[in-house]
């Protein structure tokens, strides 16, 4: 009976060294684990480290975490190749050894290389919300000029639009305008479609010029290359009695605007025909000019005696010139308002009819720099057109001659020059051309 007492009580506590002994043990490898000298895994205040040194794995120093590394210079530093996976399972995020990032593949070819068939979102805003100090190489989707536009160092530029050089360049609501006050060369880098403007010069008075012919054309295709300008001058001043000289031709690629022509002689010689047509002159019925389909308008007829002495207005680029009406030389017509440059100026104004006599009225200037018609003797003259880049000249007015010359077109707006008053002074010189070109930037 004792015997099996002994057996049991030495059988039941050995079970419970056995169990001490493991329970230690395992206590032991987890200190060594987990406590380790300093300078390995375990913080530098000797704490205990929640990371487990594997290889070069993972690793702690100095509050740096290396995966891949043992010698981790920031706070996570990761070597080799890295990658996080959606909820799907699918590849998020992908770097591979050379430092290329991938996004939805984990072959990225380049520094960073989207993957799949989706789209990827930019930085979206108006013009005015631009970064204030770009960087070059920025890009970002602008809503005014809905276009992707990026930063070249100087300016932004519109991907998919023209980029050229050439004129004078200013940048508009979105758009880049090239002015050519005189010809020139516009050279385009990359091609697209833009609105063009062309003005011929204006024609001078005799009567009176008519203005230069006007070409406004919206969505002209413009490809990569060269090309020269044309900016036609305003017909010279016509002195003495003849009819007025025409102005010359503007150009652009396959647009031309036809200068416009000069007014009829004070007694004989009829309008000349152009892009918009010279005013009759003042004497026995001379007709007017007749303008170009599309780009101008005819001129005003003059008086149908030599008593008085009224001239018909010079045609505009918006609508005809006027016609003497008794003692009232004919206005020039109106040119063609465009605004393809931030200002709502007009273009081709006619020339204003000149008179002579006392108590008689020269024709005004049609807006878009029409020059005025001048009077001899106790009359009144012709102001000039304004609403325009610049505007006509007035007429002269004097008892005496000469001189008593009418008024200049307005220089770079194709108007037509004033008529002279009496046939041994000068008609007005037309006003010069002008070629502009915008497109979106």
């Amino acid at each position: 009976m004792k015997l099996k007492k002994v057996k049991y009580f030495f059988s039941r506590n050995l079970k419970v060294v056995f169990l001490s002994i493991a329970i230690g043990l395992f206590a032991c490898a987890i200190s060594i684990f987990a406590f380790s000298s300093p300078g390995s895994n375990q913080p530098p205040n000797g704490s205990p480290s929640f990371w487990l040194l594997n290889g070069a794995n993972m690793y702690y120093l100095n509050g740096n975490v290396g995966i891949g590394t043992s010698t981790p210079s920031s706070m996570l530093d990761m070597g080799g190749t890295a990658q996080l996976r959606g909820s799907s399972g699918g590849i998020g995020l992908y770097v591979n050894s050379s430092g290329n990032v991938g996004v939805g593949t984990a072959s990225p070819a380049a520094t960073f290389d989207v993957g799949g068939t989706g789209s990827q979102k930019m930085p979206v805003g108006t013009t005015a919300q631009r970064p204030s100090s770009p960087a070059v190489g920025m890009m970002r989707f602008n809503t005014d000029t809905s276009r992707v536009e990026f930063y070249n160092g100087a300016s932004w530029f519109g991907i998919g639009g023209i980029s050229a050089t050439g004129g004078t360049v200013a940048d508009v609501g979105g758009y880049r305008v090239h002015t050519f006050t005189t010809s020139g060369t516009f050279t385009v880098i990359a091609g697209g479609n833009a609105d063009v403007l062309v003005v011929a010069g204006g024609g001078s008075g005799g009567g009176a010029g008519g203005g230069g012919g006007v070409i406004y054309s919206q969505s002209f295709p413009v490809g990569a290359g060269t090309y020269s300008i044309t900016v036609g001058a305003g017909g010279a001043t016509k002195t003495t009695n003849g009819v007025g000289n025409n102005g010359g031709n503007s150009t652009f690629s396959s647009l031309t605007a036809i200068g416009g022509g000069g007014g009829g002689s004070y007694s004989s010689g009829n309008g000349a025909a152009g892009g918009s047509g010279g005013g009759g002159g003042a004497c026995n019925s001379i007709p007017p000019g007749s303008g170009t389909s599309g780009q101008g308008f005819g001129g005003g007829n003059g008086s149908a005696t030599c008593s008085p002495y009224t001239s018909g207005g010079g045609g505009g680029a918006g609508g005809i010139g006027g016609s003497a009406s008794g003692n009232i030389s004919g206005s020039g017509g109106s040119g063609l308002q465009i605004n393809i440059d931030g200002n709502n100026y007009y273009y081709g104004g006619g020339g204003g009819g000149g008179s002579q006599a006392s108590g008689q009225v020269a024709g005004n200037g049609g807006l878009g720099g029409g020059g005025g018609g001048a009077n001899l003797t106790n009359g009144t003259s012709g102001t000039g057109g304004g609403g325009a880049r610049n505007a006509g000249a007035n007429g002269q007015q004097t008892n005496s001659y000469p001189p008593c010359d009418g008024g200049a077109g307005g220089t770079n707006t194709g108007g037509g020059g004033g008529g002279m008053g009496i046939s041994v002074s000068n008609g007005g010189a037309g006003g010069s051309g002008i070629v502009i070109v915008r497109y979106q930037i």
